[in-house]
């Protein structure tokens, strides 16, 4: 290395530490495809915020931990329990090396295991494998891969434990781990009753609401243990149907939120778990991308079934309909020709004397011929003609264009009873696509004048969406713009005697992968590129909204994110 490239590797990790970020001069350049970005590894999480926290490098934690019999710390004995995967890992080095044990060059540490006789190559699989050695001392410390499996079940880290099991034998962890956390439930329990009682005078309004949720969670717990003993799969749904059915949960949280979605999935009720997670969608503002990942899921389980086979609609799904056009031609073309056991070319009449099962030509007209499954009775198939194949396809497109269309709006709390009021309001000279558009613009205002901007964001995600089905992505991306400024800014759900300025979260600011990629696609249909994308977002400072970001600072932001994943490809 010359001495200029020494000087330059010297300025370069100055950079870095300035700029927070962990120095990778000892990772060799073949190692370096299996990590993030060296922007990825700050030296501080949730920094900016009231959790931010420092990550301390394994050096460190070396001086304040208890090694092992045989000299090994916390992640080395981890490193022994995941060797399997290593070198050259399928999806590279995971963050929580770094994170978690604040190893940056992970490839060393394993290195200086196999130099040391815990791990050899395998020569056929070419991955590290355990010796003998190596196998004494993980069942030695068990303790640490449990924890690393188990650490959002214990109120303390594999740090904290490795200093309670002290230098002896380790083979007792579990009690250990059992006593310390009934020691820290019972202390957080002593302090909640004694915070509790305080929070009762200073703030009577939340004391109830804590109280609430503390009674709802703990029959939540009872509810789940139950099904845990019985199995009682339509017994649980009942409970959280119930849960849902007054006002929903009480507190937030992934696993909870999406839990009746998970029962309705595994009991086959597909229509029902994909209206709920609409609903989640545009009613709670903290999992929009989640929520669309299980909307994805759910349709691809919907389009496997036979449930969507069918053309009757539930009141959710029946807000806007297409007045019975799809069943109609379906009745018209089984009139005509039966189903399929009456073996009748649908061109020429002939009695065919051979089938296809999905598609054929008659030997007698030579035109092709479609097997076509019915929507009406389970089981029946149709021989359609071409033409009336596509029709047909048409029809039941539009059909299930309007059945998700209604879903969504009884998502955002609108009502067939509401529909109907304003389509009358507006008279016979204006479409579906006005009423429609009519229903969602008042919900936004409602939403915005009630100081619920999460739920306000949420309306303008479905007017998007609805306005990319009209074709019109121009106007689709200028909703999107509007709701990653408010994402970047944290949008949040107030009361209505708070502040416009109090509803916004910073620490909460996101740009959301959904959003991004919507917008990308219309950009690519409006043949826009990213200086007129600026010059779209910047239109938004006429909306005057008291941000603690602005627009200027929510594009800066908006744009490390693009080119994070368009750019530096």
């Amino acid at each position: 290395m010359s001495l200029f490239d020494l000087l330059k590797e010297n300025v370069d990790t100055i950079k870095k530490k300035l700029a927070g970020i962990a120095p990778s001069t000892t990772i060799p350049e073949s190692e370096k495809k299996y990590y993030q970005p060296d922007s990825y590894y700050k030296t501080k999480i949730f920094e900016g915020t009231m959790l931010v926290k420092e990550v301390i490098p394994f050096e460190r934690r070396k001086e304040t931990s208890i090694p092992s019999r045989n000299g090994l710390y916390v992640p080395e004995i981890l490193m022994l329990h995941f060797c399997h995967k290593y070198p050259n890992p399928k999806r590279g080095y995971p963050g929580y090396w770094w994170f978690k044990y604040g190893i940056r060059d992970v490839g060393s540490v394993f290195k200086s295991l196999e130099e040391r006789g815990f791990i050899t190559l395998n020569d056929s699989t070419q991955k590290y494998v355990l010796t003998d050695f190596g196998k004494i001392e993980l069942e030695e410390n068990e303790y640490v891969p449990y924890m690393h499996r188990h650490s959002t079940y214990t109120n303390f880290t594999v740090w904290d434990l490795n200093l309670m099991l002290g230098a002896g034998d380790k083979s007792n962890y579990m009690e250990v781990i059992n006593k310390r956390n009934t020691e820290l439930i019972k202390a957080n329990n002593t302090n909640n009753e004694e915070f509790m009682v305080d929070l009762k005078e200073i703030n009577p309004t939340m004391h109830k609401k804590l109280e609430e949720q503390d009674v709802q969670l703990s029959l939540i717990k009872e509810a789940e243990a139950k099904y845990e003993y019985d199995k009682n799969l339509d017994t649980l749904i009942e409970f959280w149907e119930g849960i849902w059915a007054n006002g929903g949960l009480k507190f937030n949280g992934s696993r909870w939120t999406f839990r009746l979605p998970d029962l309705y999935i595994k009991a086959k009720q597909y229509t029902n778990a994909l209206d709920l997670v609409y609903k989640i969608k545009n009613t709670k503002d903290v999992y929009p991308d989640k929520s669309d990942r299980y909307i994805e899921k759910i349709e691809k389980y919907i389009l496997k079934s036979k449930e969507r086979d069918r053309y009757e609609l539930i009141a959710s799904e029946n807000i806007v309909n297409d007045g019975g056009e799809a069943e109609t031609y379906e009745n018209e073309l089984i009139n005509r020709f039966g189903y399929y056991e009456n073996m009748t070319c649908p061109n020429c009449d002939t009695q065919l004397e051979k089938v296809p099962k999905q598609r054929g030509k008659c030997p007698c007209c030579k035109e092709p011929i479609y097997v076509v499954k019915s929507y009406i009775e389970a089981d029946k198939s149709m021989l359609l003609n071409q033409h009336e194949k596509e029709a047909l396809k048409k029809y039941r497109e539009t059909f299930f264009y309007f059945k998700r269309l209604s879903i969504n709006l009884h998502s955002l709390g609108i009502t067939k009873n509401d529909y109907e009021k304003v389509k009358e309001k507006l008279g016979s000279k204006f479409s579906y696509r006005d009423v429609v558009w009519n229903l969602m613009n008042t919900k936004s205002l409602e939403e915005f004048h009630n100081k619920k901007l999460g739920l306000h964001r949420n309306v303008h995600q479905q007017m998007g969406q609805f306005l990319e089905d009209e074709n019109n992505y121009k106007a689709a991306l200028q909703q999107y713009l509007y709701i990653t400024y408010l994402d970047v800014n944290g949008c949040s759900n107030r009361d209505k005697i708070y502040p416009l300025s109090r509803c916004f979260e910073i620490s909460t600011g996101l740009v959301a992968p959904g959003i991004l990629k919507a917008i990308v696609k219309c950009m690519e249909k409006c043949d826009m590129n990213i200086d007129n994308l600026r010059e779209e977002f910047m239109e938004l400072e006429k909306r005057n909204l008291p941000t603690p970001i602005t627009v200027g600072q929510s594009w800066n932001r908006f744009q490390r994110e693009y080119n994070k994943l368009y750019c530096e490809k």
